[in-house]
């Protein structure tokens, strides 16, 4: 009987982790690269955004045209991304159409041309996705308050699209010098879940990516982030005031992960969540009002996000603070901490059934945890958690008079909280 899932390691390095799943006529393909925008130095900032878009812009072979045409004739879904620590080309289609699809792919990211007319038009796309989201608050107060948390000098607080003023000076030969610094074989996965060949992968995977030169040096070691507090504040005519806490978390691979993902969906990660039931339902201070977390290799942010009435975001603060005071002087009651392990449970169950949630499980485990980690052993540990681990993890909710504050909103509204918060000595 065939293995549902196997990895293999392609010559050169690269490795190769297949899941099957024989019930569906779908299968998705991933390249990972384990860099992205933390890996950057400011000199550099923005240029693995910027070579994911080039990705698409034509090879050796084909033109950008002609890769967006080959692609949409067969139906497939091709897309790509860039995080802090990561980025990935993937697409998705249908079973027989994988041949084409995995020879186009092949070729994106093996031969990218990086034609210098194409980087002139791309940089005037990425600047429009950059003054995007310059326009939506809410984008700009999670970039803002990722700076304001991690820290100007530091990857982490640095857009991962880049600036206007990095983006200017981007060249072709910039492009290509660090495309080949950080794709090479030893920070590099292919993954792919579906109906699709483990063997047939090898096959057509094997000769082409093994053509990647060895890397000559040690992939250099990230700098360690260093979370900041205080407050920042940005002015704008706007109907509501936006908000943003930040604290420390645990790191993706801690041991407190299970607890701190419980913590999360208690605290504001669903409608019968703390922060949106005080916030929303009760007090109707708020439309959009949520918590987050954004766990990396050596650290990670927890937060919140709340938009509110302008005139009554001290009082919206007042409601965090005592959210966040309730929830690390009590445990959550059985019945809560067991709904919080059901609504996590059954998110997990239904993107199993994705063929691309599998792809991207796939890199991720070997990414942040080195290895296969079983579905069932992640819900185990889920369900080992105790509500006194909930508590005790709640440390790490951002409290509004010592978290990083980020304010957007009118000035005449903003000011009073800012001197509130310097005014207002920090808790032991």
């Amino acid at each position: 009987m065939a293995k549902i899932r196997r990895e293999t390691v392609l010559p050169g390095g690269i490795r190769l982790l297949t899941r099957q799943m024989p019930h569906t006529r779908a299968a998705s393909v991933g390249v990972w690269l384990a860099a992205g925008s933390r890996d950057e130095t400011r000199r550099e900032n923005g240029l693995s955004h910027f070579i994911e878009h080039m990705l698409f812009k034509g090879t050796t072979r084909h033109s950008a045209m002609e890769l967006a045409r080959a692609f949409d004739a067969v139906g497939a879904h091709l897309n790509a991304f860039t995080s802090t620590e990561s980025l990935c080309c993937h697409v998705t289609a249908m079973d027989e159409a994988m041949d084409t699809v995995l020879d186009l792919l092949a070729d994106m990211i093996l031969t990218p041309v990086f034609d210098p007319a194409e980087v002139e038009r791309e940089k005037s796309v990425i600047l429009q996705e950059i003054e995007m989201g310059m326009d939506s608050p809410d984008e700009f107060l999670h970039q803002t308050a990722e700076t304001a948390f991690w820290g100007e000098d530091h990857p982490l607080g640095r857009p991962i699209t880049g600036t206007r003023e990095s983006l200017a000076a981007v060249t072709r030969n910039d492009l290509f010098t660090y495309y080949r610094k950080i794709f090479r074989p030893d920070r590099m996965f292919i993954t792919a879940a579906g109906n699709i060949s483990h063997d047939r992968l090898e096959t057509v995977f094997a000769p082409r990516f093994s053509a990647l030169p060895a890397p000559d040096h040690p992939f250099f070691r990230r700098p360690a982030p260093m979370p900041g507090s205080g407050c920042r504040t940005a002015f704008r005519d706007l109907g509501q005031l936006h908000m943003s806490l930040m604290s420390p978390a645990p790191a993706a691979a801690s041991p407190d992960r299970y607890a701190a993902s419980l913590l999360h969906i208690l605290f504001g990660g669903n409608m019968s969540s703390c922060l949106f039931q005080e916030i929303r339902e009760k007090r109707g201070l708020a439309y959009s009002v949520y918590s987050f977390s954004s766990p990396g290799e050596d650290a990670g942010a927890n937060g919140l996000y709340a938009a509110c009435d302008p005139g009554r975001a001290g009082e919206c603060l007042d409601a965090v603070a005592q959210v966040v005071d309730q929830m690390q002087a009590v445990a959550p009651a059985s019945a809560r901490l067991d709904d919080a392990k059901t609504y996590l449970k059954s998110g997990l169950i239904m993107a199993a059934e994705s063929v691309e949630h599998q792809m991207s499980r796939l890199a991720q485990d070997r990414m942040v945890y080195g290895r296969h980690i079983p579905l069932d052993d992640v819900i185990q540990a889920m369900e080992a958690v105790t509500a006194e681990e909930v508590r005790e993890i709640a440390r790490i909710l951002p409290r509004p008079e010592d978290a990083c504050l980020v304010l957007l909103g009118p000035e005449a509204a903003v000011r009073p909280l800012e001197e509130r918060r310097s005014a207002r000595p920090a808790r032991g």
